[in-house]
């Protein structure tokens, strides 16, 4: 449960886990040479996909992710999108994305023109699975 938002400029998501119904900060945005990725799910997700990106995302080594999971990886600006078990991803030709169960709030607060830091704010503010504070990323490398 979280949001992760991109605005074609930077992407930013939300810091609250969970363990049981026990909200903790656990952050969901990482930065791997060149890439930048966040990623709503559990954490074993987040690690299994950090591994693999950290390895240089090998095609003929895709770790087999289960559960409900979305990514964001942002690679020499192009925004991609990760939601399947076997890491097909589909490319963003969007303006601005986001991903997680904040995702309907941020995407209508950045259609109203909020950056990927403000959708983030505003699905906190009305999504009870996200919180905990905004962490972002630059992504224009």
């Amino acid at each position: 449960m979280s949001v992760i938002c991109w605005d074609g400029k930077r992407v930013a998501a939300d810091r609250q886990g969970c363990i049981g119904d026990t909200p903790i900060i656990s952050p969901k945005l990482f930065k791997v040479g060149n890439r930048v990725f966040g990623c709503s799910g559990m954490s074993a997700i987040k690690f299994a996909f950090k591994e693999w990106v950290e390895k240089g995302c090998p095609a003929d080594d895709k770790p087999l992710l289960e559960g409900n999971f979305g990514i964001i990886l942002i690679n020499k600006k192009v925004c991609w999108y990760y939601g399947e078990k076997e890491l097909y991803p589909t490319e963003i030709t969007e303006p601005f994305w986001a991903v997680g169960s904040g995702a309907d709030y941020a995407l209508g607060a950045m259609a109203m023109g909020a950056d990927a830091i403000k959708a983030v704010e505003i699905a906190c503010k009305f999504d009870v699975y996200c919180g905990g504070g905004v962490d972002s990323f630059d992504v224009m490398i």
